[in-house]
């Protein structure tokens, strides 16, 4: 049962740095601007008082409401 738990610990510990060596390509255009997705329910009542009143700019972002299908 050793072993096992040996060859598991070097298994894991050769992906988790394999996957770290991996660039990533993605670059952030506008990190203040964010999308949300809204479908009309009234559970998102929060997210249209928060957009009015203007809470989303306190915190510096820039909302943009999407209707979702």
């Amino acid at each position: 049962m050793k072993p096992l738990k040996s060859i598991l610990a070097l298994g894991l510990c050769a992906l988790l740095l394999s996957g770290s060596s991996q660039k990533s390509t993605a670059a952030i255009v506008n990190s203040k601007h964010v999308r949300i997705g809204y479908i009309g329910l009234t559970c998102e009542a929060p997210i249209f008082t928060a957009y009015e009143k203007g809470f989303f700019k306190e915190e510096g972002l820039e909302p943009e409401l999407v209707k979702c299908a």
